[in-house]
């Protein structure tokens, strides 16, 4: 028996926005005395499907392969936050607002992954209505709720979207007095839209790109969504084919 995972990892905008806001929890918790902090290097994503263990892991990839190719653009916004509390475990989340295609596409996925699983995930047999979707932040293992709800306050008010980009303009600032800014730069700045011009209420728009299959925690393939191709590991880490993949996306969506 293997145990596997099968997730989506947040890129570009989400992928930073997410590792700053994790720097941040992570630096209230210990100014909090909260201890006992269940910390891993992970890169942010979005769970699909497990912790489950399979005695058929070519099965799994199979079957991830055969529902992947039906879908290409699979559209979720990222906005806000919301906690967890467990027994003993209590976590804090990035929101995530799925479309009727990611929430179709992940009941489909689970569906066809809970007939060679075994020891899967209580949530993974939920309906498309019922599925959290999230992407954590920090996970804690046995703290009150007082100090757990003083850092979800702090957090939610300190490290919206729009503090990220007023901390990203600071530290772009900061950067060219230091640096000599070239006039590609300069112009870049300049016709790029503002994110103060943004909407009262503004959040991420995203869309899946690779689906990843982990096993026993390490990278064993991925399947490209838009490429329509299944990816070994080699071909996952290739930041080459990534722009592939990511320029392939913006001409299905029809961006230059």
């Amino acid at each position: 028996m293997a145990a596997f995972f099968i997730e989506f990892r947040l890129h570009g905008y989400a992928k930073e926005y997410a590792k700053w806001v994790k720097s941040r929890a992570h630096s209230e918790a210990k100014r909090l005395g909260i201890k006992r902090l269940k910390e891993k290097k992970e890169v942010p994503h979005i769970a699909l499907f497990g912790q489950a263990e399979t005695d058929d892991i070519k099965g799994v990839i199979s079957r991830v392969e055969i529902i992947g190719h039906k879908y290409t653009l699979v559209p979720f916004r990222i906005h806000g936050f919301s906690r967890f509390y467990g027994k003993t475990r209590k976590v804090l989340n990035l929101d995530v607002g799925p479309s009727k295609k990611l929430k179709q596409f992940r009941w489909e996925l689970a569906q066809s992954l809970l007939e060679i699983s075994k020891k899967e995930k209580p949530w993974d047999k939920w309906g498309q209505e019922e599925y959290p979707f999230h992407s954590a932040i920090i996970i804690l293992e046995n703290v009150d709720d007082g100090k757990f709800n003083r850092l979800c306050d702090h957090v939610e008010g300190n490290c919206g979207l729009k503090d990220y980009e007023r901390y990203e303009a600071q530290r772009k600032k900061r950067y060219k007095k230091r640096h000599k800014i070239s006039i590609f730069t300069k112009l870049f700045n300049f016709i790029k839209k503002p994110f103060g011009e943004m909407e009262e209420d503004p959040y991420i728009s995203q869309r899946l790109l690779r689906v990843t299959i982990l096993v026993k925690g390490r990278i064993r393939s991925e399947y490209d969504l838009v490429l329509k191709k299944l990816l070994n590991r080699k071909e996952t880490l290739s930041k080459a084919l990534w722009r592939v993949t990511t320029n392939k996306s913006r001409e299905l969506q029809g961006l230059p």
